[in-house]
């Protein structure tokens, strides 16, 4: 029986925030400045852990409870922006290499049976859509020119559960779970 015959799945992704609200603010103003300049989708700024959860509540919950234990809070720092053709991968800021966010997901695919999903690639994304190459590019280049994103750190002290039940303004945090508790 696939995801889409049966009622009682519902669709998540797990998130990391920055936890300092002010650094999740700014970005969160770069992403709705352009989302009103390209008439994009809107979102919290976010690390994806992971997606494609088809599961039950109760299920992810638990999972979730004990994927956050698998590594205590960390900091990441933001070093380059990259573009890609993919809606949810448009334009992005990458952080720098990080055992704990790998460990993290790692935790994540084994526990959510992921283990054959594609290489984790950490990205938080700044802008969703499908635009032309050089439209991106120009957003990239102008981000890269403002110096706001590249060199941001901060820290990551949570585990979030989104459903990504709807449209992107649909999306809404479920559950949030410590790390390293």
């Amino acid at each position: 029986m696939s995801y889409y015959e049966r009622t009682d799945l519902k669709a998540y992704s797990l998130w990391l925030v920055p936890s300092d609200p002010a650094i999740a603010a700014r970005l969160g103003s770069i992403i709705g400045h352009y989302s009103r300049e390209l008439d994009t989708p809107l979102w919290s700024p976010h690390i994806t852990l992971l997606g494609g959860i088809a599961s039950k509540p109760e299920r992810v919950r638990d999972l979730t409870a004990q994927v956050a234990k698998a590594v205590p809070p960390f900091r990441v720092k933001l070093e380059a922006i990259a573009i890609k053709d993919m809606f949810f991968q448009c334009v992005m800021a990458v952080p720098g290499p990080s055992d704990a966010l790998v460990r993290l997901n790692e935790a994540a695919r084994e526990g959510f049976g992921q283990i054959g999903a594609p290489e984790y690639w950490p990205h938080l994304s700044l802008v969703y859509g499908d635009l032309e190459h050089s439209v991106k590019q120009r957003v990239a280049d102008e981000i890269k020119r403002q110096s706001t994103v590249v060199g941001i750190e901060f820290e990551i002290s949570s585990v979030q559960i989104w459903s990504m039940e709807g449209e992107i303004k649909d999306w809404a945090l479920v559950a949030e779970f410590p790390l390293g508790s």
